[in-house]
């Protein structure tokens, strides 16, 4: 599915696939999952001890998942699907560039990769 505006609704969160299902091609559904949790249960810590009243607290909590969140799944989203058209030949010229460019990869690309990713998280 494409991806979504918000990943909340006033008493619902929607984590992992539920949120964000992608295209594997990038390995990060699994990833995305655990910091949809990290992110979600740090929100409601917070606001539990910021409000006494849950409703507020609940609210707050959803509200700074969905600005945490959103955006990045939804670009790693895309990213998976241009990657999933890449490798797997929609595109030909395109899939035989990418084989053609990793075979002279040296490993430094997919690094920097992985560091935007990482760096990019709720822990980075």
């Amino acid at each position: 599915i494409p991806p979504l505006d918000t990943l909340i609704a006033p008493r619902v969160a929607l984590l992992g696939d539920a949120a964000h299902g992608m295209a594997p091609d990038l390995g990060q559904g699994g990833c995305q999952a655990m910091e949809d949790a990290w992110v979600l249960a740090d929100a409601v810590q917070h606001a539990l001890t910021e409000h006494a009243d849950t409703s507020i607290a609940l609210a707050t909590a959803l509200t700074h998942y969905d600005v945490a969140r959103v955006e990045r799944v939804g670009d790693i989203v895309s990213r998976a699907r241009k990657r999933a058209a890449m490798i797997h030949g929609l595109g030909p010229e395109q899939t035989h560039a990418w084989y053609d460019e990793l075979a002279h990869e040296d490993g430094d690309a997919i690094l920097a990769g992985l560091k935007k990713t990482v760096v990019g998280g709720p822990l980075g």
